[in-house]
């Protein structure tokens, strides 16, 4: 099966600032994977570029309550990228929004309006555990 992870990376902080972006974290990359260990291990080696790794939602069986989902939009020619001498090049970025299932409609629909030239969704897969998740694993041990 192909396309079950993505990966975004390669995130571009400064573009993040621009009024345009709307507080959304800014990506120049996403790459696809056809299986978890791949995608982490992709994500692993580009920790440097702040990669956020999700399992790709293609059906109403893959959505999960209590958990943090990904919305990524692709836009080819939303920001452009000036040269000294007047002329313009098309710059394409990926924006992405951390958002839970409550308010997952509304974002995807907020986003859609925007017409990006293609969208994903994912549900975030954690790449290094919090302190919460070692938590809850030890405490899952208890009986």
């Amino acid at each position: 099966m192909t396309n079950e992870y993505f990966v975004l990376y390669k995130r571009d902080r400064s573009g993040e600032t621009m009024e345009r972006c709307k507080g959304r974290l800014m990506y120049d990359k996403l790459k696809e994977f056809g299986n978890e260990s791949t995608a982490i291990e992709f994500a692993l080696s580009h920790l440097q570029d702040t990669p956020i790794l999700a399992k790709t939602v293609k059906a109403l069986t893959d959505y999960q309550t209590g958990t943090d989902y990904i919305i990524a939009t692709y836009f080819e020619h939303k920001y452009q990228h000036h040269s000294y001498d007047g002329s313009s090049n098309s710059v394409p970025t990926h924006e992405a929004v951390k958002c839970n299932q409550e308010h997952l409609d509304a974002v995807v629909q907020e986003l859609a309006n925007e017409s990006p030239s293609k969208m994903y969704l994912g549900i975030e897969r954690k790449l290094i555990p919090t302190a919460l998740d070692v938590i809850k694993s030890v405490n899952q041990h208890e009986n």
